[in-house]
C-alpha cells in the first residue's frame, strides 16, 4: 500500500489485512483474543469505589458498545452519570443519561434488582412518586426476604411523598434494620411520624438519633416537636444548650426570642432579639423587635427599629 508521498505505508492498522492474508496463504490460523469484559467490568467497579466515575465511564461505555444488552454494565454506567465528576453542573446533563441506562437495563434484564432500585430512586427525584413506587415494588418483589436497600428507600420516600406515611413507616423500619445510613433512616421515620401528627413518637426517634449524632439539626427537630406538643419551656431549655456552646448563634437567639414571646416572657425575648440583631441586624429581626417594643409601650424605640429596617 502506497502513502501519499509514494512510499510504502508503515501504519500497522492499514497493514493488518495484508498480514492476515499472508498468514492465511501459508495455512496458519489467526485468533485475535477477545476482550475480557468481566475483567473490564471489575476494573470499572474498582474505579467507581475510588470515586473515579469519569474513568470508569470510559470502560463501561466500551463494554456497552460491544454488548448493548449488558444490563449489568448499563446499570453501572447509569451510576457514573449520576455521580458525574466533570463539573458542578454535570448532574443536570448526566441525569437523563442515567435514567436511560436504568430503563434499558430493566428491559434487557427484568431481574436486575439494582437497576429497578436505581430507576425508582431517580424517578423519585423527578417527582413521579406513583411510577417510582411501581419500580420499587418490582425490585422488592425479586427478593422479598432481602430486598435492595435503594428499593426500600425509594418505596418509603414515594409513599411519604404521596401522603401515605402510615404505609411508609413499616418500610422505614425495615430499612433501619438493614443498618443503612442510620441517621437518614431515623430522620425519615421521625418525619413520617410528624406527618401523621405523632410528635411524641417523633421526639423519641430524634432523641435516639441524637445518641448517634449530636448536631444542632437533631436538636432543632426536637424543638419543633416540643412546640407542637405545647412544651415551650422544654423547647427553650434545648435552645439554652445550643447557646451555651455558641452564645452568638443568631438563629438560636431568634428562635428562643419567639418562644419567649409566646410564653409571655417579653423582657427575656427582648434581650434575645437585641443579641441576635447585634450579631445579624436583618430587616425581619428589626421589625419583630419593633413589634415587641410596641407591646412593651416603647413606641419611640419601635419607631427607630422600623426606620432602621427601611434603611437596610
Amino acid at each position: 500500500m502506497l502513502s501519499k508521498t509514494g512510499g510504502r505505508s508503515s501504519n500497522p492498522v492499514m497493514m493488518l489485512p495484508m498480514v492476515l492474508l499472508a498468514l492465511s496463504l501459508t495455512g496458519q490460523t489467526v485468533c485475535l483474543a477477545a476482550p475480557n469484559y468481566d475483567k473490564l467490568y471489575n476494573e470499572a467497579q474498582v474505579l467507581m469505589n475510588r470515586g473515579s466515575y469519569k474513568d470508569a465511564r470510559v470502560i463501561l461505555k466500551r463494554i456497552v458498545e460491544a454488548n448493548p444488552r449488558d444490563a449489568r454494565a448499563l446499570t453501572a454506567l447509569g451510576v457514573t452519570h449520576i455521580n458525574s465528576d466533570e463539573n458542578n453542573q454535570s448532574l443536570s446533563r448526566g441525569f437523563p443519561l442515567a435514567m436511560d441506562c436504568f430503563q434499558k437495563a430493566t428491559t434487557y434484564d427484568p431481574k436486575n434488582e439494582e437497576a429497578w432500585a436505581r430507576l425508582a430512586d431517580c424517578t423519585n427525584i423527578n417527582g413521579d412518586y406513583v411510577k417510582s413506587l411501581q419500580y420499587a415494588e418490582k425490585g422488592i418483589a425479586l427478593n422479598r426476604s432481602n430486598p435492595h436497600i435503594l428499593s426500600l428507600r425509594a418505596k418509603a420516600v414515594a409513599l411519604s411523598s404521596l401522603h401515605r406515611d402510615k404505609e411508609a413507616l413499616p418500610v422505614v423500619e425495615q430499612l433501619i434494620k438493614t443498618g443503612y445510613k442510620p441517621i437518614d433512616s431515623l430522620f425519615m421515620k421521625a418525619a413520617c411520624l410528624e406527618n401523621i401528627g405523632d410528635y411524641k413518637g417523633a421526639m423519641a426517634v430524634y432523641q435516639q438519633a441524637e445518641k448517634i449524632s449530636k448536631t444542632d439539626t437533631v436538636i432543632y427537630h426536637q424543638i419543633s416537636c416540643l412546640e407542637h406538643l405545647g412544651q415551650r419551656t422544654e423547647a427553650i431549655k434545648l435552645l439554652d444548650k445550643i447557646l451555651a456552646s455558641n452564645p452568638e448563634d443568631d438563629a438560636a437567639l431568634h428562635k428562643r426570642a419567639k418562644l419567649k414571646v409566646t410564653a409571655g416572657d417579653l423582657k427575656g425575648a427582648l434581650s434575645d432579639y437585641s443579641l441576635a440583631i447585634k450579631s445579624l441586624p436583618t430587616t425581619s429581626l428589626l421589625n419583630e423587635r419593633a413589634n415587641l417594643y410596641d407591646r412593651l409601650g416603647r413606641a419611640d424605640l419601635a419607631k427607630k427599629d422600623r426606620e432602621k429596617a427601611l434603611q437596610d
